[in-house]
């Protein structure tokens, strides 16, 4: 059964890299995000960087769980809507879901590899 998301007011400073803001039900998101952050005490760039392949952290395959367990799941909706009155978000980031409303299947990855690059 699907109903009708009703939000009265939102504030959302930012939202970025592969992020989802959703305002009613949904059958499946899947989002990515692949990333290299480069803190560096002194600025400098060079051309060779930002090749993803160089690391083995984004090739890697993710183990997903096996669900052994049966899940009996009884849903009555009382009301034909969700309502909410405020949302206040400063920030949704790097593959997440802010959702008012329901979801089938969510399938979120993030891989960041950070360097921080310090002079000595």
């Amino acid at each position: 059964m699907s109903r009708w998301s009703i939000v009265r007011q939102m504030n959302i400073t930012n939202i970025s890299l592969a992020s989802i803001l959703q305002i009613g039900d949904n059958e499946s998101i899947k989002s990515k995000t692949k990333a290299l952050a480069v803190q560096r005490q002194v600025a400098t760039f060079q051309e060779n960087e930002g090749n993803l392949e160089a690391y083995q952290l984004f090739s890697r395959i993710i183990p997903i769980p096996e669900v052994y367990e049966q899940v009996d799941m009884k849903v009555e909706n009382l009301c034909d809507y969700i309502q909410v009155n405020c949302i206040r978000v400063l920030a949704v980031s790097t593959s997440s879901i802010l959702q008012v409303g329901s979801n089938c299947q969510i399938e979120n990855e993030a891989r960041v590899k950070h360097f921080r690059q310090f002079v000595t």
